[in-house]
């Protein structure tokens, strides 16, 4: 998982995050993943590895962030569903910039097991 930031381009996970998991055991097919702010900490979607996530009702706009270049990719059509963590509005940020459901669940309702940033107050929670 690179975050966004050039020095963890060459990074491998070598497993999978445990709700991948379970999807994966109910059929699902994992097709792409979505670009990011630099860090997850911006409502901009742009880092130096995949450049800018463009919003694909108006590529003068944004998709927001942190996770832009997912809800970029549910507009367009490109993917059923995504997942992501939402700290401070990093799924409904950019689902409120593309005209899509960014959902954020019940705190402790799934696993952060396999997660890069668990918290307490995440949607993803290992309790």
């Amino acid at each position: 998982c690179t975050i966004g930031f050039g020095s963890k381009a060459k990074n491998i996970v070598n497993e999978d995050m445990v709700l991948a998991k379970v999807l994966r055991s109910q059929g699902a097919i994992p097709l792409v993943k979505g670009n990011l702010s630099l860090g997850c900490l911006s409502y901009h979607s742009s880092n130096i590895i995949w450049g800018e996530a463009k919003n694909p009702w108006n590529h003068d706009r944004s998709c927001g962030g942190s996770s832009g270049g997912d809800a970029g990719i549910l507009a367009a059509g490109l993917a059923p569903f995504s997942i992501g963590g939402d700290l401070v509005g990093s799924l409904r940020v950019p689902g409120a910039f593309c005209g899509v459901i960014g959902y954020l669940p019940t705190p402790a309702r799934n696993s952060v097991i396999g997660c890069l940033f668990p918290t307490e107050t995440d949607t993803l929670n290992s309790e």
